[in-house]
């Protein structure tokens, strides 16, 4: 089952900018990437996976996925005790709209399916 990601720490503009699909960021063009990723009792991610994606062609699932190294996100719980090594999704979106939010990336977490990956 795929959960939602309970944020440790969600990185910010600051530390997702290097991690922007530069061809994106220069043609203004927004996307999104949905990840499955496995949790760690750590905190760390690992063994993630595109499972959606935007814009293709600009590298934004590739793009979060390179961006995962710095994601630290809660294990999931079941009966109140961490699971290690859980599935959940983390939904990564670049917004490239206008001059003033140029480059400006943002992580939401809107639903995602409850099923992990199948591949």
């Amino acid at each position: 089952m795929l959960r939602k990601a309970d944020w440790v720490w969600k990185p910010g503009d600051s530390a997702l900018q290097p991690f922007a699909p530069r061809q994106a960021v220069e043609k203004r063009i927004s996307g999104k990437a949905v990840l499955a990723c496995r949790v760690l009792l750590s905190t760390r991610v690992h063994d993630c996976r595109v499972i959606a994606e935007s814009a293709g062609g600009f590298g934004f699932g590739k793009a979060a996925l390179t961006a995962s190294r710095i994601f630290r996100v809660h294990p999931p719980r079941r009966n109140g005790k961490p699971l290690n090594d859980a599935w959940v999704g983390i939904p990564v979106v670049w917004i490239t709209d206008s001059v003033v939010k140029m480059g400006k990336l943002e992580i939401v977490t809107p639903a995602v399916p409850d099923t992990a990956p199948t591949h």
